[in-house]
């Protein structure tokens, strides 16, 4: 079974009763059909030894190996990917292995007894960790920190394995949870940069800028930055439009890397305001910059006409997508009246969660001459910004519009967020009504198959 993938990889130290090998006995058997087996063998064991940490630690893998055989696991209907940018069917959300309280507190209780006979067994400790994470026992978890900090010798990476600890939380949607075990590990280790510039990171992917701001901005003023730390930096800077600190952050980082492959960057921002970029672009080009699509980007630049066609052949280059932001918006000024320049930038912004500046551009998009596979492809994206952006009139308004559509996809699309909507309203059966629009074609999209679920729910 999947789970077993995720059992403490405790040591496998051969340690004896009797002359017995525990662990090579008990280990084999901590399969489905001799779990019970496994089970009476170890309680035999401590019968005869009940201080052999070997035996505790095999005791609570037995009861950890025994819930999730005899457990279904739980859907985290949380983290659903409501995305327009995931279209693959299936996505209803992830099965986790979540462990009920009692169930943690009963596999911990034998990893605790454990390393209070012998602290130096860190397999034990980072066990108990993941135990309590899984189990969303936040407050424990954050209480065990410093004593797993305590006890492990190699402290180099531990704040990074630790962070796994935040990933499970944040992976069975407890986001906030998961955040508050980061910040944990900030003050357990107050020099490391990069592990708050992880959690500048986390807030960015959940769509706070502001948060990611403010803590990419605390990461930067502590010592041992890598060149991450200021990757992060930059892409933050980018989407909130800071450009001279995008720009500080992605310079720092090419002199860490010994590059000056922000040269593009700076000559893309100069491009973007109408000032001389190419004479920075043939710097770049004489740098001996080893990224082979940053020259390919720079070489074309300098080689284009800039009519709108142009951004056509500069937008198949593989780039940075904080490059093609400034594309887009020199495209967007000088081509207010053209589809692909406002669409394509609408499209990437609405990717990364800027859907206040994404409406803008869907808004000011001329709609009177598209044709209808056009006009609904802008809709889409549209009403997708507006309901991110919690306008969930004007959201819905566009929705309806594409209930009718033949585009299966825009259509299935349409009922699964008219119907949330409804659903988060206490609008049971309002809901329902507009979920078996698609949900007898549930291998078709996503949205169908999700729409499929919650009218079985």
């Amino acid at each position: 079974m999947k789970y077993l993938s995720l059992l403490i990889s405790l040591s496998v130290s051969i340690l004896c009763v009797g002359q017995v090998d525990i662990i090579g006995q008990i280990q084999p058997l901590l399969q489905p059909n001799t779990i019970n087996q496994a089970e009476e063998k170890i309680n035999e064991f401590l019968k005869h030894d009940s201080l052999n940490v070997d035996a505790l630690m095999l005791k609570g893998n037995v009861i950890f190996s025994k819930y999730g055989f005899n457990a279904p696991s739980i859907m985290i209907i949380g983290s659903i990917d409501e995305s327009i940018f995931e279209t693959a069917i299936g996505s209803l959300g992830e099965n986790k292995i979540v462990p009920d309280e009692a169930t943690a507190n009963d596999i911990t209780k034998y990893y605790l007894k454990a390393v209070s006979i012998d602290k130096t067994r860190e397999d034990i400790q980072f066990g108990i960790c993941y135990i309590y994470s899984i189990s969303l026992m936040t407050d424990k978890l954050i209480n065990y920190l410093p004593i797993l900090k305590e006890h492990v010798k190699e402290q180099k990476n531990l704040p990074f394995t630790m962070s796994d600890y935040a990933i499970n939380l944040i992976m069975r949607n407890r986001f906030e949870d998961g955040m508050k075990v980061y910040l944990k590990i900030a003050d357990l280790f107050p020099d490391n940069g990069s592990i708050m510039s992880d959690i500048a990171g986390q807030y960015k992917l959940h769509g706070d800028l502001d948060k990611a701001k403010y803590y990419i901005e605390k990461a930067l003023k502590r010592k041992d930055n890598d060149d991450m730390t200021y990757a992060n930096s930059f892409a933050i800077n980018n989407d909130m439009e800071n450009y001279p600190d995008a720009l500080k952050a992605l310079k720092t980082k090419s002199e860490m890397n010994k590059n000056k492959d922000y040269l593009l960057y700076q000559a893309l921002l100069q491009f973007r305001d109408g000032k001389d970029f190419k004479t920075t672009l043939n710097e770049f080009l004489k740098s001996g910059s080893k990224d082979d699509d940053n020259i390919q980007l720079a070489t074309k630049m300098l080689a284009s006409s800039y009519t709108v066609d142009a951004l056509d052949t500069l937008g198949k280059i593989g780039m940075l997508d904080a490059y093609k932001m400034l594309l887009y918006q020199y495209f967007v000024a000088r081509f207010p009246n053209e589809f692909n320049p406002s669409f394509n930038y609408g499209d990437l912004l609405n990717y990364h969660q800027l859907y206040s500046r994404a409406i803008k551009v869907f808004k000011a998009m001329p709609k009177d001459k598209l044709d209808k596979e056009h006009l609904e492809g802008v809709n889409f994206d549209y009403a997708y910004a507006l309901y991110m952006n919690r306008n969930f009139d004007e959201a819905n308004k566009l929705w309806e519009t594409m209930l009718s559509s033949s585009n299966f996809y825009y259509k299935s699309a349409s009922a699964y967020f008219l119907g949330k909507y409804y659903l988060n309203k206490n609008q049971k059966e309002k809901a329902i009504g507009y979920f078996k629009m698609v949900s007898d074609k549930p291998s078709e999209s996503k949205y169908a198959n999700f729409c499929n679920y919650l009218v079985k729910k």
